[in-house]
């Protein structure tokens, strides 16, 4: 299983044998009135972000998303905002994480194993 660490795309394979638990983080923002998914964060630079920002940072780009029969909607109400060119249902856009709000997140731990 690939594990992110540190910054950028840097990974470190964990064999099954040694995880005890997986978490999933869904995290929710909202952007024009709207709320969306949140997906990857990255600067300017292009370099994904894997750590704590402030929701404050100007040089940070987040991919939102949303995935249901109202996607035309906010297709037609978010500036910039556009469909999946595989998926009808889902709209993305891209926003300054400086400009989302009411951030919320939902943390799922699921324990898989015992380590001895």
């Amino acid at each position: 299983m690939p594990v992110f660490v540190g910054s950028g795309l840097e990974r470190v394979r964990v064999p099954m044998s040694d995880v005890l638990e997986v978490v999933r983080i869904r995290a929710y923002a909202e952007y024009a009135g709207i709320r969306f998914r949140m997906g990857a964060m990255w600067r300017e630079r292009e370099e994904y972000v894997r750590e704590p920002i402030p929701f404050a940072s100007e040089d940070v780009t987040v991919l939102l998303w949303s995935d249901g029969p109202d996607s035309g909607e906010i297709a037609e109400r978010v500036p910039g905002a556009m469909f999946d060119v595989h998926r009808d249902t889902r709209v993305s856009v891209h926003a300054k994480v400086c400009d989302v709000t009411n951030y919320e997140k939902n943390v799922e731990a699921l324990t898989i194993g015992t380590k001895e």
